[in-house]
């Protein structure tokens, strides 16, 4: 809102600065007769005045544009930030599976290991035996 009231201040400033300026210029140009300079001031007014309801709306209208474009990019920061969160969730089950791979595979290798030092074993008793 600050911003808009700036824009607005800022265009109602050059607009009243074109109006000064016409001002001066005609005062430069003595050469009308009285009453006619009088009816062209009056003039130049309502179009100064008509000028920076133009500029005023104008710059409410860019403010606007410029919320509805802050907007559409915190919209567009929010899907991002959810895109990232669902990609990070995906990863971490990603991880988490194959964690669950690596373990289960080291338990079968144990039990392997397990099962072939009781064959060993086995095999030993079954050789003292014989003998």
């Amino acid at each position: 809102m600050a911003t808009s009231q700036k824009l607005t201040q800022i265009a109602t400033n050059i607009v009243l600065e074109k109006a000064i300026q016409d001002k001066f210029a005609a005062a430069k140009q003595q050469q009308q007769k009285p009453g006619q300079q009088q009816q062209k001031e009056e003039q130049e007014g309502g179009n100064t005045a008509a000028a920076a309801e133009a500029a005023a709306a104008d710059t409410a209208a860019a403010a606007a544009d410029t919320a509805a474009a802050a907007a559409d990019t915190a919209a567009a920061a929010a899907y991002t930030a959810a895109a990232e969160a669902e990609a990070a969730a995906a990863e971490a089950e990603a991880a988490a599976a194959a964690a669950a791979e690596t373990a289960t595979a080291a338990s079968d290798t144990v039990a392997a290991a397990s099962d072939t030092a009781a064959a060993a074993a086995a095999a030993a008793a079954a050789d003292t035996e014989a003998r």
